[in-house]
């Protein structure tokens, strides 16, 4: 891999491929860490609305542009960054990295299409609430930190409808420029024409001076009702370390051996030893600012007392791990991130990751940083005494 900060500010990654094809991803930094209360939702918005035309594409041109070569374009908001990507063959580099800065650095925001992306929104606000299995990581997220980091990334139906146009054009000018970007580019290409076409593409921009808010954790139980759901939806959530600190790989093996496939501890127990439940795995979430781990379990509603309790014990018997059990989730992440390399999509979000948390080197060096976990480790991380709860069960 290859990495250069240009004169413009944006740091470039990248990784030289032989597959005719390239993917880049282009990631601001600033997601919903970065918002109050009153723009809870934002970065999000954004999105969504820099896609409805920029200074020389329409919103037909900008899909136009990239589908009619045989690619593919999308992005996504997370926590801490809002990132566009596009997948070109690779011969289309150069019009794959003029899409992406052009949407990225000359949206118009156009009023219209301001309103009626908001109600598209809306609409994915209120299917994220109608589906209980999804909506439950919301909660969870909530049972952890207190507003306004705790609160959803896409915001709530106040907030989106209050967003016009000018609130929109100044959170864009306040966090999007190069000096607050990091583009990830991997496939056949040479660096030299990557460097080529984006610096006649973007401009050298500022400093941003704006910090993330700060993130407050407590521990919370959060217990909603509903009509018409027969299952009971729980997640049971607990910190962990985050991507800065030397921990961050110990919660990766924590993860595997409590919930990762149907040989995991938990899937073993409640599920296949007890009958407690059809869906039952561990989800982790690390950032810079925040990190957690997260157990879900559908289970029925008579049982979730029963269910919190098994889940409190597979955590406990993490101290009674063996170096054997150990070696073997070792092997299964490390095997697991070998086949997501395949992917460049997937590579070029954790180039990205592991720049904004240290350096992008580190994603070359998984194998020796999982390697370097030990027992004691393990057990120091799941070694937790408070926990959130988040339920969401039938109200009858």
């Amino acid at each position: 891999m290859e990495k250069t900060k240009l004169r413009s500010g944006l740091t470039l990654l990248f990784e030289k491929r032989k597959l005719p094809l390239v993917t880049l991803m282009l990631a601001v930094k600033v997601g919903s860490i970065n918002e109050a209360a009153r723009f809870k939702g934002i970065s999000h918005v954004i999105e969504h609305t820099v896609f409805k035309g920029t200074k020389t594409r329409t919103q037909k041109q900008i899909s136009e542009s990239v589908e009619k070569i045989g690619g593919s374009i999308n992005a996504f908001t997370s926590d801490e960054i809002t990132a566009f990507y596009v997948k070109v063959p690779s011969k289309h580099l150069d019009v794959g990295l003029d899409v992406l800065s052009d949407l990225t650095l000359n949206p118009i925001f156009p009023e219209q299409e301001i309103e009626k992306e908001k109600k598209v929104i809306l609409e994915e606000i209120k299917m994220i609430h109608d589906n209980p299995q999804r909506y439950i990581f919301e909660e969870a997220k909530q049972s952890l930190y207190k507003p306004p980091f705790g609160l959803p990334t896409i915001g709530n139906a106040q907030n989106v409808i209050s967003f016009n146009k000018k609130i929109i054009e100044n959170w864009h000018a306040e966090y999007y420029n190069p000096g607050n970007m990091i583009m990830a580019v991997v496939g056949n290409a040479e660096m030299n024409d990557v460097i080529n076409s984006i610096t006649k593409k973007i401009r050298i921009g500022r400093k941003i001076s704006r910090k993330p808010l700060s993130v407050y954790p407590h521990n919370k139980k959060i217990v909603e009702a509903r009509q018409s759901i027969n299952q009971a939806h729980m997640a049971l959530s607990i910190f962990m370390p985050t991507l800065k600190s030397r921990y961050r790989y110990a919660a990766e093996l924590l993860d595997a051996i409590l919930g990762f496939g149907m040989s995991s501890r938990l899937f073993q127990e409640i599920r296949e030893k007890r009958s407690l439940a059809y869906a039952i795995k561990s989800y982790l979430d690390q950032g810079i600012d925040y990190s957690y781990l997260t157990v879900y379990a559908g289970t029925m509603k008579q049982n979730i007392n029963k269910v919190r309790e098994l889940i409190l014990q597979e955590l406990k018997k993490i101290q009674q791990l063996k170096q054997s059990e150990l070696e073997q989730a070792k092997e299964q992440v490390i095997g697991k991130h070998t086949l997501n390399s395949e992917d460049s999509l997937e590579v070029a979000n954790q180039l990205i990751e592991n720049e904004l948390a240290n350096k992008a080197e580190d994603f070359y060096n998984y194998e020796k940083f999982i390697n370097s976990v030990t027992l004691d480790d393990i057990k120091r991380i799941a070694a937790v005494k408070n926990y959130s709860l988040a339920i969401i069960q039938p109200s009858e």
